[in-house]
Order: structure tokens, then sequence, then C-alpha cells
């Protein structure tokens, strides 16, 4: 496949995951909810470079930047809903003040924003992988049956097939790793289609979320 066809592919292949998080979206628990968001949200994002690059011709590494910081901070918000570090908030405020720190170094001081940078993302992604191990470890302990059908794991392993593949394939770019241009390309290639099965694994787990619970208060 053209390795372009493939990027929009991969780019827009978060369609399924939006389009069912929007049908669902009113009967989901909130920590679903903001999951749902943040497909939507990188839905909108890849619209938005896709017309960037092919009408303008102009770069999309600004809008690109400023997406990885707003998606690790929602992914903060969303494990934070599901109670990784038991609503205590101080982990998620240091995680997030790190990032921020983090990205405002890499897209100001050793690079700039309108680069495609790699440190940022390789401590999001290192960051969302241990969040996802953490989750799954506490799953095996709160979810009765079989995990495969839980969608909260679901999601976390879709994390951490897609998380573990970019930060390494950015910390090649990273430390200018003497590679030859064709495995380089294999290399963004596989990337590519690991981004592509991961968003299918999210638009099963956001087809198989379970509706929200409804409390009602007895009558005295």
């Amino acid at each position: 496949m053209d390795i372009f066809l493939l990027v929009t592919v991969a780019g827009f292949s978060t369609i399924p995951a939006a389009v069912i998080g929007c049908i669902k979206y009113k009967s989901l628990a909130i920590a679903n909810r903001w999951f749902v968001s943040l497909c939507v949200f990188a839905l909108f994002v890849e619209s938005i470079s896709q017309w960037i690059i092919t009408v303008n011709k102009w770069s999309n590494a600004i809008i690109a930047n400023i997406y990885v910081l707003v998606e690790v901070l929602l992914y903060l918000i969303i494990f934070y809903y599901w109670n990784v570090f038991k609503k205590n908030k101080k982990p998620y405020a240091i995680l997030a003040v790190i990032v921020v720190i983090t990205w405002t170094i890499d897209n100001f001081y050793l690079h700039k924003i309108d680069q495609f940078n790699s440190l940022c993302r390789v401590v999001n992604w290192t960051v969302i992988f241990f969040l996802s191990i953490e989750k799954i470890g506490s799953l095996k302990f709160q979810v009765r049956g079989s995990l495969l059908k839980d969608s909260t794991f679901i999601i976390c392993s879709g994390l951490i097939i897609f998380g573990v593949y970019k930060a390494i394939f950015e910390f090649f770019v990273l430390i200018k790793l003497n590679i030859s241009n064709n495995l380089f390309f294999h290399l963004y290639e596989v990337l590519q289609y690991v981004n592509i099965f991961s968003n299918t694994l999210f638009a099963l787990a956001i087809l198989w979320m379970p509706k929200k619970h409804n409390f009602t208060m007895p009558f005295s």
C-alpha cells in the first residue's frame, strides 16, 4: 500500500470508535465518556491535519505537537476515573506537571514547535504504558469472568501494544539511530498498522462498554 494512503487510513481508523462512542455516549460511565471524547478529538485533529497537508500544503507539525500534549492529559483524566491510584489526585498532578514541562522543553528549548519532536512523545507513551500496566493489574481482582471481554482491559491492551512500539520508534528518532532509510521506512510503516490495530481494539472496547449504573433512593 502507498505510504501516504496507509498513513491516511491509520489516521482515520478512529472513525469506528468515535461513531460508536457518540451513539452510546449518554449510556456510558464518566470514565468511558472521557475516552470517547478523546477518540472524537483525535478524529477532529486528524481531519484538520489532513486539510492542512492536502489543501494548504503546509506541515501539520504544530497541531500534532499540541495534540500529543492534550492527548496525554486526557489519558491522565481517564486513568483518574479508572481509580488507578484510588482517587488520590497527587500522582496525576505530578505526572501532569512532568509531561507539561517535558513538552515545553522539547518544543521550545531543545527544538521548535514547528518540528516533529520525539522526547515528549517518548515520555508521554511511557507514562501511558505504566498506567495501563497498573490498571490491568488491578482488573485481575475487580473483574469477574474473562478479562478479554472487559472494555477497560481491551483499551489498556491497545494502549500497551501501541505505546511500546510508539515509544521505541520515537526513541530511535530521538537518539538519531544510524539506520538505513529503507529500514526507517519499514518501521514507520509497521507503526501505521499497529495504530490501525489499536484503534480497532478501541472500537470493540467501546462497543462492549457496559451502561452506567443508575442509582435510585428507596421510598421511605
